[in-house]
C-alpha cells in the first residue's frame, strides 16, 4: 500500500502542477502544444486499464466498462484531431470532427452508469436516470449562462443593448 500511496502523491501533484502550469502560465504556442500532447498521452494508458478492467469482468460490468473504454477512445480520437487541427494546420475550427468525437465520452459514460448493476437499483434506476438528467440540465444551462450570457442580453452589431421589446411589456394594439 505505500508504493500505491507515493505513486497516487506522484500522480497529483503532476495534475496540479500540470494544471496550474496551463491556467497560469501565457498563452502560447508551447502551452498548446503540450496540454494537447500531455492529455492525448495520459489517456492511453486510461484507455488500456479501462479495457483491462472490461475484459476481467462478466455479464453487466463488463458491458459497463466497456461503455467507458468506448467513450475514453473517442474522446482520445476528438484530442488527437483537435491537437491535429491546433498544433499543425494552426486552426481553431468551431464545430469540428473533434467535437463530434468528443461528445461520444458523455454518452458513454452514461450507458456504463446505467448499466452498472446496483444492490438497490430495481424500480429505482429510473428514478437515479431523472436525478442525473436535472443534475445534467442544471449544468447545462449554469453553462450556457457562464459562456453565452443570460439570454435576454442580447446585443446588437454596435455593441449597445437591443431595443426589442422587454418580456414584461406587451405591445397594446389599437383599434
Amino acid at each position: 500500500m505505500p508504493r500505491a500511496a507515493s505513486v497516487a502523491g506522484a500522480v497529483v501533484a503532476f495534475f496540479v502542477a500540470f494544471g496550474g502550469w496551463v491556467v497560469g502560465g501565457t498563452r502560447g504556442t508551447t502551452v498548446a502544444a503540450v496540454s494537447d500532447i500531455v492529455l492525448l498521452a495520459l489517456t492511453v494508458p486510461v484507455i488500456a486499464l479501462t479495457g483491462l478492467a472490461a475484459r476481467s469482468e462478466r455479464g453487466r460490468i463488463r458491458l459497463a466498462w466497456l461503455a467507458l473504454t468506448v467513450g475514453l477512445f473517442c474522446w482520445a480520437v476528438g484530442q488527437a484531431i483537435w491537437a491535429f487541427y491546433e498544433l499543425i494546420l494552426h486552426k481553431n475550427p468551431f464545430p469540428s470532427p473533434a467535437d463530434a468525437a468528443y461528445l461520444v465520452f458523455p454518452v458513454a459514460a452514461c450507458v456504463g452508469l446505467l448499466v452498472l448493476p446496483g444492490k438497490d437499483a430495481g424500480p429505482f434506476r429510473a428514478r437515479s436516470f431523472l436525478d442525473g438528467l436535472i443534475v445534467a440540465a442544471s449544468l447545462f444551462l449554469v453553462g450556457r449562462v457562464m459562456v453565452l450570457g443570460p439570454p435576454t442580453a442580447q446585443a446588437t452589431p454596435t455593441g449597445s443593448p437591443s431595443s426589442s421589446p422587454s418580456p414584461t411589456r406587451c405591445p397594446t394594439s389599437s383599434s
